[in-house]
């Protein structure tokens, strides 16, 4: 564990604001590229598509199809 002296305060804490500081920098990188979006939405969509993690499929991601038969008859 690190110890950190600041301001007569000791911190010891493995917590971090370094995701939340990259949020934000992606935020402030969509906003100057995007030149002015004119409409919200289009701004908080745009930002969603370049933030996501893993590409959705149909809106379904683990999609387990169960089938039942009528009768026991193959």
């Amino acid at each position: 564990m690190v110890e950190k002296i600041g301001n007569g305060r000791i911190y010891d804490s493995r917590l971090s604001n370094g995701p939340i500081e990259s949020i934000n920098r992606k935020i402030k990188d969509l906003k100057r590229l995007g030149r002015g979006f004119r409409n919200f939405e289009h701004f908080r969509n745009r930002f969603l598509y370049a933030t996501r993690s893993a590409p959705i499929l149909n809106g379904m991601t683990d999609y387990n199809p169960v089938l039942y038969l009528e009768n026991d008859d193959f």
